[in-house]
């Protein structure tokens, strides 16, 4: 997990995800194309290795100011199953 090279847009767009908005949606809040906003979803993926959309919200909500994971989502996940 390589949270130090998530890009300030990137981080932009986890927000936003986080908040449960579409692509749709951060596209148009972001004046950026879906296609974009998708691209932006799948680095984060690799960055956190996480390996779905709910799953990257979650590791991103799990977050504190610091960046630092909180909780081992990783693990969360797999318990879940």
């Amino acid at each position: 997990m390589n949270i130090d090279l998530i890009t300030q847009r990137e981080k932009e767009v986890a927000t936003l995800m986080v908040q449960g908005l579409s692509n749709t949606e951060i596209a148009d809040v972001l004046g950026i194309s879906i296609h974009t906003v998708k691209l932006h979803t799948t680095k984060l993926m690799k960055k956190l290795g996480t390996i779905n959309r709910a799953h990257t919200a979650y590791t991103i909500g799990c977050m504190d100011n610091k960046n630092k994971i909180i909780i081992s989502s990783i693990k969360v996940y797999a318990d879940i199953k």
